[in-house]
């Protein structure tokens, strides 16, 4: 019998807390600016992917600034095994992301009812 898959809500709630870490090592993104991003989903076989930006006129004009990938039958990142940032970190240039081991080192050590928005 299959394992249930994980639901697409506790799956992006997953995403959002990824996200947030990984974002905690670049430049933040202005105040008067976040009200603008969107949360977006794709599905790619067992593959649910998400990704933050600023949406544009025109799909193909969107702005990405992170992207993520999980798996919805074991919950973890796949694709690249990290949260993608397409922002500078702080002090540097150029996309960088963080691991997989490190999010979940950081999962493990908290509660995440604890984790603010």
């Amino acid at each position: 019998m299959k394992k249930k898959q994980f639901t697409l809500q506790e799956l992006r709630e997953k995403a959002r807390i990824f996200t947030k870490e990984a974002l905690r090592s670049f430049e933040p993104i202005p105040e008067n600016q976040r009200k603008d991003l969107v949360l977006g989903t794709g599905f790619d076989g067992d593959d649910r992917i998400f990704e933050l930006y600023f949406p544009g006129e025109r799909p193909e004009d969107a702005v990405i600034i992170t992207r993520v990938k999980l798996n919805a039958d074991t919950g973890k990142m796949t694709g690249k095994g990290y949260v993608e940032v397409f922002l500078p970190r702080k002090g540097k240039t150029g996309p960088i992301g963080i691991s997989a081991t490190d999010i979940d080192d950081y999962l493990t050590d908290c509660d995440l009812g604890d984790i603010p928005d």
